[in-house]
């Protein structure tokens, strides 16, 4: 049995959990399995990419002032255009800046000349993707494909209720594979611990 490597594999997992037949293509949709899952793959897609700190999809990058800031913020820093989530800013979780703030896809911060940032990208390549997250999101495409496939509210909703579950032991795993350097400080640290990163700061769960 081989793992996912592809879009179609990942959609073929979802239409299992549904007991819908499989489907060869969402590049060239034709049966209307294809094109309910054409429309729907990569928007789950980037929706599961935030849902966590992904450690595959974690990306460090350091970005120069776009402009003056607003709102009593110094400075602005356009978000790469390949993020979808801002994990934290500054050089660690630890010792992460928190006080910032985005609108716009621009970053406002009391930095005035660079600004580190770490993010989850948009991440495509399936066969590099964490095997649990494959499995949220298979789960999650599962739920948002049902209704539309069939016609079973009942199935979107047990659909969602497993990928709720996925998600808490998949953002576990990953975090405890991105232990925090110390002990002393931060509220990320207790959400690490939790699930993987995510916490009740809005900045770091959706």
């Amino acid at each position: 049995m081989t793992a996912p490597v592809s879009a179609v594999d990942i959609c073929n997992l979802a239409l299992d959990h549904l007991g819908e037949l499989s489907i060869s293509s969402i590049e060239s949709p034709v049966t209307r399995a294809e094109q309910v899952m054409a429309r729907h793959y990569d928007q789950v897609r980037r929706a599961c990419l935030r849902k966590a700190m992904w450690n595959f999809a974690m990306t460090f990058r350091t970005v120069t002032v776009s402009g003056a800031g607003e709102g009593g913020y110094a400075s602005a820093f356009l978000l790469p255009n390949d993020c979808v989530r801002l994990n934290y800013t500054g050089e660690d979780p630890v010792n992460a800046d928190t006080d910032f703030q985005i609108s716009d896809r621009y970053i406002y911060s009391n930095s005035t000349e660079s600004l580190a940032l770490a993010y989850n990208k948009d991440f495509t390549e399936v066969s590099k993707m964490d095997p649990m997250f494959i499995d949220y999101f298979a789960f999650k495409l599962a739920a948002a494909t049902a209704v539309a496939l069939t016609k079973k509210y009942k199935l979107q909703e047990a659909m969602t209720v497993y990928a709720k579950d996925v998600l808490a032991d998949a953002a576990s795993v990953d975090g405890q594979e991105r232990p925090p350097t110390r002990v002393d400080k931060s509220r990320l640290i207790t959400a690490r611990h939790r699930m993987g990163g995510i916490g009740s700061d809005s900045r770091y769960y959706e």
